[in-house]
């Protein structure tokens, strides 16, 4: 048996020699000498670029407000859940609170009693200005009387005692009837200070929105102060960013600078500065930029946000963004040589603008790239320049 496997011996040795004749040097690729691919290319060339800060900030609504109980009782019904729409003016959330019923019912009571009181006192006037009149009639016959020695003096005298105690008698219904009204008065005044206090039992919506929280539940016991609800109004969103203040300078209201929402997609859009805030946070060390957003269905409070802050200008390199291609978690771009072989080169990419994307690393000034490189582009791919 032995034997046997050293006759063998030769002949693996040879196989194995045979098979390393056609080796690869590391670095290189194996050329394609099938038919040129016909390709377009582009020159990389070195340009002057405007140099950008990526700030970072947040989607806020333009308009919100917390809804919170002015009264102590119980919740008796929440009339909306998150994501509802609501108009201005609805009642959100019914409050039962036994006191302040108790005290409308009271005053509406104190107003009627009041009322009551002032019809009495205007009758009582009205019979004691009757009195005064008669008494003042009834002393005028008598002087007449006295002058042609008909009546005598006591007679005058009892005649007008009774005139002043009537006259007095009216100036003291006179008296009570403006009591009385003053009483109307104060007992409609505790009744509308009721019915507001009483009113204050139905949360309503301040404008039409969103709510975007519900915070109780009926049974839950309000308290003024505690939270209800929270709203959006239907007046759009934007973005407040934080930028250091050593750009401060870079922008100005009504400017328009580049956003992109993550969450949404890769594309950047417009959006104008709407404020920028006077003053700078001091642990920070920036300031609070506002940047209106167009109308957009998909927007929402919370969603993070990206923006290009134009501060200088720059030297950089840079490539038709068709000419970038990306293969898994690679990213790069096809290169021509004088040979006019195909080489995928590695890259990294720094910002996309005007159809043309700057690289960081990777390529020279004066390389040829391939733009919209086609599927059939392969590292090692003879290729020829369209026309």
């Amino acid at each position: 048996m032995l034997h046997r496997y050293l006759l063998l011996w030769p002949l693996v040795m040879a196989l194995v020699l045979a098979g390393c004749g056609d080796k690869i040097q590391p670095g290189t690729a194996a050329r394609d000498d099938g038919p040129a691919l016909t390709v377009r290319t582009a020159v990389v060339r070195l340009e002057t670029a405007v140099r950008y800060y990526e700030a970072v900030g947040t989607v806020e609504a333009r308009q919100n407000a917390t809804l919170a109980a002015k009264v102590m009782g119980t919740i008796q019904s929440v009339n909306a859940r998150e994501g509802d729409a609501v108009a201005s003016d609805a009642v959100l959330v019914a409050i039962v609170s036994r006191q302040l019923d108790a005290g409308f019912t009271g005053a509406r009571a104190g107003l009627e009693a009041a009322i009551k009181a002032r019809d009495a006192a205007a009758a009582a006037r009205l019979a004691a200005e009757a009195q005064a009149r008669l008494a003042s009639a009834t002393y005028q016959r008598y002087h007449s009387l006295a002058l042609g020695e008909s009546v005598s003096a006591q007679e005058l005298d009892e005649v007008l005692s009774r005139r002043d105690a009537a006259a007095a008698a009216r100036d003291r219904a006179d008296a009570g009837l403006e009591a009385a009204e003053q009483e109307v008065m104060q007992a409609r005044a505790a009744l509308v200070a009721a019915g507001a206090d009483r009113g204050d039992t139905f949360v309503r919506a301040p404008f039409d929105g969103r709510v975007t929280a519900r915070l109780v539940e009926p049974g839950d016991l309000a308290a003024p102060g505690r939270a209800l609800l929270t709203l959006e109004a239907d007046e759009g969103f934007r973005v407040l960013m934080r930028l250091p203040e050593d750009h401060r300078g870079a922008v100005h209201p009504g400017q328009s600078l580049e956003v992109n929402l993550p969450a949404l997609g890769p594309a950047w859009f417009p959006a104008a500065v709407e404020a920028v805030l006077p003053t700078a946070d001091a642990a920070t060390r920036s300031v609070a930029v506002r940047l209106g957003l167009p109308p957009r269905n998909d927007l929402a409070a919370g969603l993070f946000a990206r923006v290009r802050v134009p501060v200088g200008q720059t030297r950089a390199l840079r490539v038709p963004e068709t000419a970038v291609v990306h293969q898994g978690q690679l990213t790069g771009v096809f290169t021509i040589g004088e040979d006019f072989t195909a080489r995928f080169a590695l890259v990294r990419t720094g910002v996309a603008r005007d159809g043309r994307i700057e690289i960081l690393s990777g390529l020279q000034d004066g390389q040829r790239v391939v733009v919209d490189p086609p599927s059939a582009l392969h590292h090692g791919r003879h290729v020829q320049e369209a026309s």
